[in-house]
């Protein structure tokens, strides 16, 4: 099945195998992978047995692959994380349904020469785990872990982060207001922050969202301007409709101001239009001659005497927030990249 996030349409896709039809489409818990226009997928279970093999998945031809891979081929399991890195894809933990009791497995598969290898990483290493989630900020170069259970079932909430250029872990100390120990949930990252779903932790299903901020951008000199304007009255365009600053441009400054690195996302705040509105404010600022080369405090006394701008930015980016989200209100819905999941 392929979805159009533009279009909000499903369709069936016809696809061809040229090796062992259907077997990679009978299984769950594999990894998933994007490398160029395919898909990578690896290992999974069918309920009673595991898998280590590796399909690929061409999104042009529609068409289906098995690799044939070399080396320290990584034993059959389930419910691991893979993230490409450049051209190797790193695989993290996963097992039947107990991992080892040792430190965390970590392989490495060259996508060019298809030879995987054992990854000896330093630092404080992670415990092996199975239905955690990882996450690659491209930015930094690092890996972020979290949750999943270990081989006596124990569910876990610690967080570690891998650094790719010297393959140490180190462990990061959270506020004690964090989510709570789970496993099989799901992780993505966006703008700088991991964002947890779900999950479960043996006795009950999690449907919590949490936010956990890695690095904080700076915001915009137009978004720092909105508390200016939010302060102002709201413009009425005909004496009907009142325009003034989405809650969601402020959102991201009133976060930072916090002093957390968790934050707990409620239903109706959690997939909000934040992105889209501030890219739509930025997008119509840039044409207007007046916002360049311009000191902070010039750029808010031109604001204060161009009531009729701020109705121009702020009508624009609701407008565009409203096109863009997901689902119907209140939820409003985010651009999710993840480079890894677990089906």
């Amino acid at each position: 099945m392929e979805y159009n996030i533009y279009s909000r349409t499903w369709r069936v896709l016809h696809s061809s195998s040229v090796s062992e039809p259907g077997t990679c489409c009978q299984l769950y818990g594999q990894s998933v992978c994007a490398y160029g226009s395919k898909l990578l997928f690896f290992g999974g279970s069918t309920g009673k047995s595991y898998s280590n093999d590796l399909y690929e998945f061409c999104t042009i031809t529609h068409s289906w692959n098995k690799w044939e891979t070399t080396g320290d081929i990584p034993s059959p399991r389930y419910k691991h994380q893979c993230v490409i890195v450049n051209d190797t894809m790193y695989l993290f933990g996963g097992g039947d349904c107990k991992p080892s009791s040792g430190g965390l497995q970590v392989y490495a598969l060259n996508l060019k020469s298809k030879n995987w290898e054992v990854v000896q990483s330093k630092g404080k290493i992670p415990q092996d785990r199975v239905a955690h989630t990882c996450v690659l900020d491209e930015n930094t170069g690092q890996i972020f872990l979290w949750g999943g259970f270990t081989s006596s079932l124990e569910r876990l909430q610690d967080l570690y982060v891998l650094d790719f250029g010297s393959m140490k872990w180190g462990s990061i100390s959270t506020p004690k207001e964090k989510p709570s120990c789970r496993a099989f949930h799901a992780s993505c990252i966006y703008n700088g922050s991991m964002f947890i779903f779900g999950g479960a932790n043996g006795e009950r299903r999690h449907s919590d969202i949490w936010e956990y901020q890695i690095r904080y951008t700076p915001p915009s000199l137009m978004a720092l301007a909105a508390k200016a304007i939010a302060k102002m009255p709201a413009v009425a365009e005909n004496g009907d409709n009142k325009y003034s600053v989405p809650p969601e441009v402020l959102d991201g400054l009133d976060r930072a101001e916090e002093g957390s690195d968790w934050f707990q996302r409620s239903r109706q705040s959690s997939f909000n239009a934040l992105p889209f509105c501030r890219e739509s404010v930025e997008s119509v600022a840039e044409g207007q001659s007046w916002l360049k080369d311009v000191s902070s405090s010039d750029f808010e006394s031109n604001i204060h005497g161009k009531k009729n701008l701020q109705l121009q930015v702020f009508k624009h980016a609701a407008n565009r927030a409203r096109r863009l989200s997901w689902g119907e209100a209140p939820d409003k819905g985010r651009h999710q990249v993840s480079v890894s999941t677990s089906l």
